[in-house]
């Protein structure tokens, strides 16, 4: 099933969440709190695993699970994270406004410390390089089967590597792994790879892409035979 990439960025509606002393036990006990642990197991003084916070947020990611149009079946959790300001009460009625950003996010937060390291603007050329790059390249100039001397020094437009992204993030897997040029190992990654360079171009403003077919690594050996 395709996910669709327009949600990407949109604030839901607030769930509520109502749980009782009763929870917060059943929920320590389940997770493994003994008779060493009455704190969190006992009514008197009763005090909230940390980890509680995960429960009453389960409405709000199902309904992102639903609103991208995703499996639930095959979606793998990646990581989830919570930052507690203050100790959760043992019973609450808690409001959850679920945000689509993640991946978009982590890819910003990984580019400004790129930003920060290196300068960027002062690069005259954007040169990509790898399976990911050049697979968008041989998806962008219409290959029906790839061609490393098509897309070796080709020059591939920002708007083509967006719509080329947008298509892959919005393809079923079937529709992926019927295209011709990209290789059946990339079928489940070609995604994430394209959200990628598509965001590099964006916040770095390259209007354009030349994909290169060989590595640092052919450079090194170029350069060592030449010494």
């Amino acid at each position: 099933m395709p996910v669709d990439v327009k949600a990407i960025g949109r604030k839901l509606g607030a769930v509520t969440h109502t749980y009782t002393e009763r929870d917060v036990m059943l929920y320590a006990l389940g997770v493994g709190c003994g008779t060493g642990d009455l704190q969190f197991t006992y009514e008197r003084d009763l005090k909230v695993l940390p980890t509680f916070a995960v429960i009453p947020s389960f409405k709000a990611m199902n309904s992102v699970v639903a609103l991208v149009g995703a499996d639930p079946v095959m979606v793998v959790h990646g990581e989830q994270s919570i930052t507690l300001h203050r100790p959760l009460p043992a019973a609450a009625t808690l409001s959850t406004v679920a945000e689509i950003k993640g991946a978009i996010a982590d890819i910003d937060d990984a580019l400004e410390t790129v930003a920060v390291a290196i300068p960027v603007p002062a690069a005259r050329t954007l040169v990509g390089l790898a399976g990911s790059v050049t697979t968008v390249a041989a998806i962008a100039l219409g290959l029906q089967h790839y061609d490393p001397g098509r897309t070796h020094h080709a020059r591939i437009s920002a708007d083509a590597v967006h719509e080329v992204t947008e298509y892959l993030l919005g393809a079923p897997k079937s529709e992926r792994a019927a295209i011709g040029s990209m290789h059946p190992g990339r079928v489940d990654v070609i995604g994430a790879g394209a959200l990628v360079l598509d965001q590099v171009m964006q916040r770095f403003g390259f209007a354009e892409l030349v994909t290169s077919e060989h590595d640092i690594l052919d450079g090194i050996a170029w350069s060592i035979a030449t010494a």
